[in-house]
């Protein structure tokens, strides 16, 4: 059983190291026992800290590369990996196999960021010198 739920640490970025706090982990553990009693019995063997990815707009990249062919992209999903991938997984591989998804994949497209700065420059009042 994995039990997360982005329980904030200490990250040292320069060094590649992060830590555990333990008084959240404690906390987010007796949540889960409260919520699922017949699970107290079980111990926590295993606990991992690290730097998540986040994208500009806190959604995920999901698309077909659009420089390379036979490269497709499933990444940043801001701490919600667990819950999402899953089922993106699935898009992933009909995406991949079939060309299409079941589900439109637009909003989560990799160009997504290089179009909206495009439109942001298009419309930027033009700088005026005297």
């Amino acid at each position: 059983m994995v039990i997360g739920g982005k329980l904030i640490g200490i990250a040292d970025l320069a060094n590649r190291h992060g830590e555990v706090d333990f008084v959240r982990l404690v906390r987010s553990a007796r949540t889960v026992t409260d919520l699922f009693p017949h699970l107290r019995h079980l111990g926590v063997n295993r606990a991992w800290a690290g730097v998540e990815a986040f994208t500009e707009d806190e959604l995920p990249v999901i698309s077909a590369s659009r420089k390379a062919s036979n490269l497709y992209y499933s990444f940043g999903y801001c701490g919600s990996g667990f819950q999402l991938e899953p089922g993106c997984g699935k898009l992933v591989s009909e995406l991949m196999l079939d060309g299409t998804p079941s589900l439109s994949l637009d909003a989560f497209a990799i160009d997504r960021f290089a179009r909206h700065a495009a439109s942001a420059d298009a419309h930027a009042k033009p700088l005026v010198t005297h």
